[in-house]
């Protein structure tokens, strides 16, 4: 490569909000992409939430019809470029609900080498909070060996090392066990990327792996360790990388513990201490102050000033309180005196409502007057709430009320879906002997090709005639309308169950449950 030598330029952007962080990036990759719509792939990492978002602001400008170079990606994409890139093959990577599942049989194997968690391996969501943890510490890099040393420091109580012990026991065994079943964990993802470049540069000392035509980084306030050496060792590959970062200044060499940018300021540190070791880089620092003529709150004097005045509070005169109002606490709006135009119309309301319902209402009348009198659109608001939730199924119903249409943002649990208790229940069917409540939760999922009275009237009938067990794999007895009616939709139901277990209908109950013995759900 002729700049094999060459410095490689790593930006620092630094800005407050609204300061055109965001637009400064997407400019220079859409100049990248008008001029040169062909050469190197161009990055642009953001929160695996807000990658969208970039995508459609970028095609928001008319002459930028659609590119090929650019990719925006989240660190776990970038991590699967990179593999792709260097043509290394991941194929066995654990899933959550896998992970969860090993280090729950691991509790079971081990508890009696625990000493804080070994009465409480079978509790619920205990697999969960210890896989949480271990995510913490991969994502650190933090080893099992580490954690069992510091449990033997004689500095912590003796709880706290205690439960490090248990911890460390686990993660030790699982690693050890995904090591064994050659499966690989799904937050070592990042780390299989940076082995896969370091070796790539090693077998190719003077030709790079791949060359990107730019890196660049928004939306983060805090990286990871993983995260962070992922980035140092893609910034010599890049022609240019910027890593943007909200703080209305750098930090100063001695840390502000109180500031509200500490988060950001540590962030920033430790790249530019990254960044600054590496002779094929030079660092540059760039600030973005807030300008009285450009920026996100330009049209909104008092958004603009209370930003301006996020870290450094002042008192501010309130609008007088209109005495007539029915709600007189909703008027006491803050306002600015110094707004050019001299126009006091409200941005920021404070409002005191009796209960979350009370909210829900309010917020979805404040929607509908905005949506109505000053024309904007549903996909233009947003509610946030501190407590997801408190608030869900009150939101949910409130503006299902008021004809609001919304998203929630949340997972749903996949324990109740009905494909998973319709598989659930047949298993359990056989392994159960045919129990009432696994019957028909089977044919309640909806997934069945009965109809939910036909399901009513044929529990009724099976409560009134005893139709329980393994009868069911026999004809109906009873009264001759009820049998006429229902043995049709008996044989119905059974056929797909005798499919998946390979039965006729001369099968006796021993030939039925052979597969299923000795197997526990």
């Amino acid at each position: 490569m002729s700049g094999q030598n060459k410095k490689r330029s790593v930006q620092l952007l630094i800005g407050p909000a609204g300061s055109g962080k965001t637009h400064a990036c997407l400019e220079e990759i859409r100049t990248e992409l008008k001029e040169r719509p062909q050469g190197p792939p161009l990055l642009l990492l953001a929160p695996k939430q807000a990658t969208f978002q970039m995508e459609h602001a970028l095609l928001q400008d008319p002459d930028l019809h659609g590119y090929t170079r650019l990719q925006i990606l989240s660190f776990d994409r970038l991590a699967e470029f990179i593999l792709s890139e260097c043509q290394t093959s991941i194929k066995s990577i654990l899933s959550e609900e896998g992970r969860v599942m090993i280090l729950r049989s691991l509790l079971n194997q081990i508890k009696e080498r625990l000493r804080i968690f070994h009465a409480s391996t079978k509790l619920p969501g205990l697999a969960q909070e210890l896989s949480r943890v271990i995510r913490e510490f991969q994502q650190s890099r933090v080893s099992p060996q580490k954690i069992l040393d510091l449990s033997s420091s004689d500095k912590l109580p003796a709880r706290a090392r205690h439960k490090l012990h248990d911890i460390g026991i686990l993660f030790q065994e699982y690693q050890s066990w995904i090591q064994l079943k050659k499966l690989h964990d799904p937050d070592h993802l990042l780390d299989l990327a940076a082995d896969a470049l370091r070796s790539s540069r090693e077998l190719n000392t003077n030709i790079p792996v791949f060359q990107l035509g730019g890196l660049w980084m928004d939306g983060f306030a805090s990286l990871t360790p993983q995260e962070l050496n992922l980035l140092t060792l893609l910034a010599p590959l890049s022609n240019k990388t910027v890593l943007a970062f909200c703080a209305d200044s750098f930090p100063e060499d001695k840390k502000e513990i109180f500031s509200i940018w500490l988060p950001v300021h540590q962030t920033i540190r430790q790249c530019t201490h990254a960044f600054s070791s590496l002779d094929s880089i030079k660092l540059d620092r760039t600030i973005i102050k807030r300008s009285s003529k450009h920026g996100r709150f330009q049209q909104n004097h008092m958004l603009k000033w209370l930003e301006s005045k996020w870290t450094r509070p002042m008192a501010m005169d309130a609008m007088p309180v209109d005495e007539g109002s029915l709600n007189p606490i909703s008027q006491m709006e803050l306002s600015l005196s110094e707004a050019p135009d001299g126009n006091h119309t409200a941005a920021i309301e404070m409002a005191a409502c009796q209960s979350p319902e009370a909210e829900s209402i309010y917020v979805a009348r404040g929607i509908l007057r905005q949506i109505r009198e000053e024309g904007m659109r549903f996909n233009q608001t947003a509610v946030l709430v501190r407590s997801l939730p408190a608030y869900q199924e009150i939101i949910r119903h409130t503006f299902d009320r008021y004809g609001i249409p919304c998203f929630i943002d949340h997972r749903e649990s996949v324990a109740h879906h009905p494909l998973v208790e319709l598989t659930r229940c047949v298993l359990r069917l056989p392994a159960f002997g045919w129990t009432h409540d696994d019957w028909f939760t089977y044919l309640k999922t909806g997934l069945t090709d009965l109809i939910e009275a036909e399901i009513d009237d044929l529990e009724n009938a099976a409560i009134e005639r005893g139709w329980r067990g393994l009868r069911w794999w026999n004809p109906l007895k009873g009264p001759e309308d009820l049998v006429n009616r229902f043995e049709p939709i008996r044989r119905k139901l059974l056929k797909p169950i005798k499919t998946f277990l390979g039965k006729s209908d001369h099968d006796s109950e021993t030939k039925m449950l052979l597969p299923w013995n000795g197997i526990q759900l």
